[in-house]
């Protein structure tokens, strides 16, 4: 219903209705329409509610996102770890490479002497390298002072100009003498 008819209903005249409304709109008083007022209500609260669940899912979201990053950081933290550690463990394989090659390399030309393992202890390993080429330098120096120094335990021509036996093995010792070995299951050779 119109506030107009609504004046009417109250028996007042069209003239006393038309000054009501002026004086209404000098006084700034206006009528608002209440019409499906509780549609109205029901429809901003099912908003209120929709935004108010937005925001608890938003806050969710955003303290996910910060485990998120906490974890990524832990991830980080433990990757950097495990790239240390896996760095540490390639540089000691690599030198425990290098050391075998060294050792290798030592033996096989100590090989044809008489007690190897006692002449490569004499080696020092740290005047050892390996040059750009991957070659081996600082051994041969050493080997031919071992040599002077222990002429007895390399093996070579001898006077006559034959090649001497190198009796350094101790199979090679067992092979020369003529007592019978007996083998793991009692047989002789």
């Amino acid at each position: 219903m119109e506030y107009t008819k609504l004046l009417e209903g109250q028996g007042l005249s069209e003239e006393q209705i038309k000054s009501i409304v002026k004086a209404m709109w000098k006084n700034r008083i206006f009528i608002t329409h209440e019409e499906h007022l509780e549609e109205r209500y029901q429809k901003m609260r099912l908003q209120r509610n929709l935004l108010k669940k937005k925001l608890e899912l938003a806050e969710k979201a955003v303290k996910n996102a910060q485990r998120i990053m906490e974890t990524q950081e832990d991830i980080g933290q433990i990757r950097s770890y495990y790239e240390g550690k896996m760095n540490s463990l390639k540089q000691e394989y690599e030198e425990k490479i290098i050391r075998t090659r060294i050792d290798e390399a030592i033996r096989t030309s100590l090989g044809n002497t008489r007690y190897p393992e006692l002449l490569a202890a004499k080696v020092d390993k740290s005047k050892v390298t390996f040059d750009m080429d991957g070659n081996l330098t600082g051994i041969e120096e050493q080997l031919i002072a071992l040599q002077r120094e222990y002429k007895e335990f390399f093996s070579g021509p001898d006077s006559s100009g034959r090649e001497k036996e190198n009796p350094g093995t101790c199979f090679n010792l067992i092979l020369q003498t003529d007592l019978p070995i007996k083998t793991a299951r009692g047989t002789s050779i």
